[in-house]
């Protein structure tokens, strides 16, 4: 895979553009952190690229402008959690715990990220081992292991022969419903392992509005 860099200007601001060539047969956009992300089939000209971009210069954007962070980790910051933004709210007494109240969410350690990530670890994980199980009788199959780990570009993946779904640890700031359509989407691999259409067909089985919930996780970033 080869990756390239350059700046774009949208309305009078610079922004960096990175873009990814690879085996595929469309163009995607994303929006990252103040920076937009291509993947492109290989061979794609850099103008084929700017003329998209531009074509799309005003929802691109609007959308890099209000691009908010999924977290602030400092005392009086926050973090979504689930789609819900709280509060972090730090309480020094060197326990590497934390526990939510109303809005807020209280950290009992200076080390704020190290005590936020165990805590987000173990609540996404238990979402996850619930749903999945929950799932399970539109599949026909045991229970999967669940794992959850730091990914770059991906939600999810799915290892048959391991009976093993892993699972993007960002998962845990977004809306559940996004969460459950990974779930599904994910099971849906132990039956068809790509994405074809008759793997979208399993998928639309389990879950009827898949394609609302699948636009919505298009525009979230990893």
């Amino acid at each position: 895979m080869q990756r390239v860099k350059w700046n774009i200007e949208l309305k009078g601001h610079i922004y960096p553009c990175i873009v990814s060539f690879k085996k595929m047969k469309t163009i995607r956009v994303k929006i990252r952190d103040n920076y937009l992300e291509v993947s492109a089939p290989v061979g794609t000209s850099e103008k084929y690229i700017c003329d998209l971009i531009y074509e799309n210069e005003e929802d691109l954007y609007a959308r890099l402008s209000s691009y908010v962070p999924y977290f602030d980790l400092k005392d009086g910051g926050y973090v979504y959690i689930f789609g819900k933004k709280y509060q972090i709210v730090v309480r020094d007494i060197k326990k590497k715990q934390c526990a939510i109240h109303g809005d807020s969410i209280y950290v009992y350690t200076s080390y704020i990220e190290n005590a936020l990530g165990i805590y987000l670890s173990q609540i996404l994980y238990e979402y996850l081992k619930t749903r999945t199980a929950e799932y399970l009788p539109l599949f026909n199959r045991s229970m999967p292991r669940i794992q959850v780990k730091q990914y770059k570009g991906r939600w999810g993946s799915c290892y048959d022969q391991l009976n093993l779904v892993t699972f993007n640890f960002s998962l845990v700031y977004l809306d559940k419903e996004l969460i459950d359509y990974v779930i599904v989407h994910e099971l849906c691999h132990f039956i068809e392992p790509n994405h074809s259409p008759r793997f979208y067909a399993e998928v639309k089985k389990r879950m009827f509005d898949y394609k609302k919930r699948m636009k919505i996780l298009e525009e979230k970033h990893v």
